[in-house]
């Protein structure tokens, strides 16, 4: 085996990745892609594709093996193996020289290493983001690229990596997983569709984007669009959009799962083996190829199931997580069944907060699932640890979650100030704000875009409630000096979005 490479420098990653150009090899479709479903793309392509390539020489599997481990499990802090074991003394090596890299900077670079290896890896039309026949030559886009740390660790090979986006089952070791989350028996593994609904791709996005400029513009899509309903809930996996859930005007319960291809535009509903019970007021988090269902009511009845959707092999898993063992800082505790809650996914974790069941007002506890191993705990939190609160937002940002608006004993909450954990050491604190301040409400939309200034990210809060009106304003927090700006269309009062609360908000790349 030969000496473990070091990276080139031209896959050196830019100090603001929020801000990089795009290589020319990822224009289009592939560019409309976030962070870290880009890196899981990639991921699976270097396994079904690159992998079996036959010029992929041993140095590039050394440089592609070295930079996926520093963005699955950071840096370098084993021992060097044994001098006689040469395969594993040239992977340290590689994995070594990749230095101090952040998780997201690597996850930058793999992909690139992919780009350079195979210009065109992302029109692989099992990834689902072009039709076999689109030609070349599309308009290239020039936008940042938001990272995002990414979970999971990694096998020895350029195989199937157990725990990753490219397994079959979440939180798989040595190549099996929990017999809770395998698909049902007899099912073979499917490869995944070019779209969910199993038809082609056939508008680009950029034609239906390139119009856009700030403020709200019409989506014109085709398909099978759902019924308008709301307290649904909505997550972004790639280039689709699932959505799942909600309530009609009626009072129905919408049955099965539409999806949204923002590539084509156009909605689907695919057909999925198993099921889950329709629900509304619960929440849906995407992690890895999975979308992790919780809560909700169905009937009059909270639940406190956790299901997963497969979106590889369109199948719902239902899970059964167990109380894990208590820890420091942390006792052996599921949460009880809710809705109106908030789920934040930071590192592999969902974090639950807050909500209401039969009885009212839930306490301010916080439970975390642990994906990787299904185990449930509560945290014992520390510092300024905010009142009950139900129907409010909590979004990640980095290794803190982020708890906006909602309704408390008190009234609403309004944006002068955010609760804020640090999920690290599960302390609570304050933070205030000024500016724009948005009006108390609940029921209201939140999405992490890219910031209008240089680098770092911005919150914006759309729609919402107070009990006596709705809204259709739209706010941004520049999460750098927590200041609050009202974005404004030309006219706030025919923006083309009626008041609205109980609606749902994901970004797809920097638009909601």
């Amino acid at each position: 085996v030969p000496a473990s490479p070091a990276v080139p420098a031209s896959l050196a990653v830019p100090a603001s990745p929020a801000v990089a150009k795009a290589p020319s090899s990822q224009s289009n479709a592939i560019f409309f892609v976030g962070w870290p479903e880009r890196f899981h793309m990639a991921e699976r392509y270097s396994d079904e594709v690159l992998a079996h390539d036959p010029e992929l020489t041993d140095p590039d599997k050394l440089l592609l093996w070295a930079v996926r481990h520093q963005a699955n499990e950071g840096e370098c802090t084993t021992s060097r193996p044994s001098m006689w074991d040469k395969v594993a003394t040239a992977k340290w090596m590689a994995w070594r020289q990749i230095g101090k890299k952040s998780k997201p900077e690597a996850m930058n670079v793999f992909v690139r290493v992919v780009a350079e290896l195979h210009p065109e890896w992302w029109k692989w039309p099992a990834l689902g983001l072009v039709e076999a026949e689109e030609e070349e030559g599309e308009e290239e886009m020039e936008e940042g690229e938001p990272v995002a740390e990414g979970p999971g660790s990694l096998d020895l090979s350029l195989g199937a990596v157990p725990g990753s986006a490219v397994g079959n089952v979440p939180g798989a070791t040595n190549g099996t997983g929990p017999p809770l989350l395998k698909p049902p028996a007899g099912e073979e593994e499917k490869g995944a569709p070019n779209t969910p609904s199993g038809g082609r791709e056939s508008r680009p996005l950029s034609r239906n984007l390139s119009r856009m400029g700030q403020g709200w513009q019409p989506l014109v899509t085709s398909g099978l669009p759902p019924r308008a309903h709301y307290r649904h809930a909505a997550a972004v996996i790639g280039a689709h959009m699932y959505v799942f859930g909600g309530r009609t005007h009626g009072g129905r319960l919408p049955e099965g799962v539409r999806v949204l291809s923002m590539v084509s535009c156009e909605w689907s509903q695919p057909v999925i083996e198993g099921s889950v019970p329709a629900r509304w007021a619960h929440s849906m988090n995407a992690w890895r190829h999975m979308v992790v269902v919780f809560g909700g009511v169905r009937k009059r009845e909270y639940l406190a199931d956790v299901a997963l959707l497969d979106t590889h092999n369109l199948c719902w898993l239902h899970a059964e997580p167990t109380a894990a063992e208590p820890t420091f800082g942390a006792v052996k505790n599921s949460p009880s069944a809710r809705a109106y809650h908030s789920a934040t996914l930071v590192h592999n974790r969902l974090y639950v907060f807050g909500g209401e069941d039969s009885t009212g007002l839930l306490p301010p506890d916080v439970h975390a699932l642990d994906l990787l191993t299904l185990s449930w705990v509560r945290h014992k939190c520390s510092g300024h640890v905010p009142v009950a609160v139900r129907d409010h937002v909590a979004i990640a940002a980095g290794s803190r979650m982020l708890v906006v608006g909602g309704s408390t004993a008190a009234g609403y909450v309004d944006g002068s100030k955010l609760a804020v954990l640090e999920t690290e050491t599960m302390v609570w604190a304050q933070v205030r704000c000024s500016g724009q301040v948005p009006s108390a409400r609940a029921g209201h939309a939140v999405a992490m875009t890219p910031s209008m200034s240089e680098g770092g990210w911005d919150l914006c809060i759309f729609g919402g409630g107070d009990g006596l009106r709705g809204f259709s304003d739209l706010f941004r927090l520049d999460l750098t000096s927590s200041e609050w700006s009202k974005v404004n269309s030309e006219d706030d009062a025919t923006n083309g979005l009626t008041p609205r609360e109980g609606a749902s908000g994901t970004c797809f790349y920097s638009y909601c």
